[in-house]
């Protein structure tokens, strides 16, 4: 599959967890024919939503530069969504206004 939807700079949220909900994100730093580089970037936490629990955003081209870019392979679902597998979690395309929810209490 071409990967012509998915664009340099584009950012994907990996969330996961069982007693928490861990939240990283990841922005696209290359795009090859059938695959992205993704690069793990920071987020900032916008509000306190109870104790441990919080609605966060991510930070366009803040990188973590201690850890290397992942190659993963772009999938599609039945709808025609874009998204990428991980060992945990799923992981899809998001805004970068959009609040997403983040527990750090387990």
């Amino acid at each position: 599959m071409a990967i012509k939807d998915v664009n340099v700079g584009d950012v994907f949220l990996n969330s996961w967890g069982y007693d928490q909900t861990n939240t990283d994100f990841y922005q696209v730093v290359r795009v090859t024919k059938a695959s992205v580089f993704l690069q793990k970037i920071a987020y900032e936490v916008v509000n306190e939503t109870s104790w441990g629990s919080y609605e966060v955003r991510p930070v366009k081209d803040s990188f973590d530069t201690e850890q290397k870019p992942i190659m993963k392979r772009i999938n599609r679902s039945p709808n025609g969504n874009i998204y990428l597998t991980f060992k945990c979690g799923s992981c899809g395309r998001v805004n970068l206004t959009d609040l997403h929810h983040m527990s750090t209490y387990a």
